[in-house]
């Protein structure tokens, strides 16, 4: 992962609106996405869409979840991005990927433990869960914050790793939760 440790020292001294100077990169200009001539300045969406359709990725304005919000399709999975053109920071949600009935309190308990375990140690992205109660289940997703701008060397790469560890987060879950399952079945048939 040598590019995390050149996005690392590109980022030392960066400007406030994502683009690093030559004193800050040591002399060499970060790599362009799409194209982009290195003496043009890309706004954070415009990257941000030119770097998603370099992966093959389509961006689109979604205004149902507010100004800053865009949604994309990436191994199948409907995303949903917050980004402004005012700074490199991006959250990035899979929202309801999972839901557990509120009735049934064995796996709604083995859920928050699972979410819990999910989250301990966790360097990119987090699980959660919101309570609907007019459904009455309860619906889990994922979140996964972080800066990424043409300062970026190998942003495609940076791209694709943040946007599989938010993925990886649906295996963890059911891993843990099987993990919690087999767990509190050991101790139940210890007790018979």
């Amino acid at each position: 992962m040598g590019f995390l440790k050149d996005l690392l020292s590109n980022m030392k001294g960066s400007q406030t609106n994502g683009s690093a100077s030559d004193a800050d990169t040591g002399g060499k200009k970060p790599a362009a996405v799409d194209g982009q001539s290195k003496g043009q300045r890309q706004g954070q969406v415009e990257f941000m869409t030119d770097l998603l359709k370099s992966i093959g990725c389509r961006m689109q304005k979604d205004d149902d979840y507010g100004d800053n919000a865009y949604v994309f399709v990436y191994q199948g999975e409907h995303l949903l991005l917050y980004t402004k053109e005012e700074t490199p920071m991006i959250i990035i949600y899979d929202t309801h990927w999972y839901d557990v009935s509120l009735d049934d309190l064995d796996d709604f308990s083995l859920l928050k433990e699972a979410v819990n375990e999910c989250n301990k140690g966790s360097i990119m992205g987090c699980v959660f869960y919101d309570i609907y109660k007019d459904e009455g289940k309860a619906v889990v997703g994922s979140q996964v914050r972080t800066h990424i701008g043409p300062y970026v060397p190998d942003a495609e790469d940076f791209m694709r790793y943040v946007l599989d560890s938010l993925l990886r987060k649906h295996q963890q879950l059911f891993h843990e939760m099987e993990e919690a399952r087999n767990a509190r079945n050991k101790k139940y048939a210890a007790k018979s």
